[in-house]
């Protein structure tokens, strides 16, 4: 029987945004927001304003991040897979946790 999961204990602090081809890393947030914010181009961060996470917001993003690690890898281990993450696995997980993923990421396609 699956324990239930429950979202605040696997809500890590996300940017907006990263770095175009970054889009399947997971990038572990320091600062909110943006120090120069003077970019023409950019309107993600107008009107917000730059600070500092602190160590314990981060190491709290860090221990959230390795509960998700030690799910994957368990689920790994129950499909065969002898502890690596796969496409396969990630989206078994998806599927067994939704109150950590939400319906969000079950619902997009190859072609969106």
């Amino acid at each position: 029987m699956m324990t239930q999961k429950r979202p605040e204990d696997y809500t890590i602090e996300a940017g907006p945004m990263g770095p175009i081809g970054e889009g399947e890393a997971l990038m572990l947030r320091v600062n909110r927001n943006c120090p120069w914010n003077q970019c023409l181009f950019c309107p993600v961060y107008k009107e917000t304003r730059f600070s500092i996470r602190s160590v314990s917001e981060i190491k709290s993003d860090i221990e959230v991040i390795r509960r998700v690690c030690d799910l994957l890898k368990e689920v790994s281990w129950e499909m065969g897979f002898t502890g690596r993450i796969e496409r396969e696995v990630i989206e078994t997980l998806m599927e067994r946790y939704p109150e950590i993923y939400g319906k969000y990421p079950m619902s997009v396609t190859k072609e969106q």
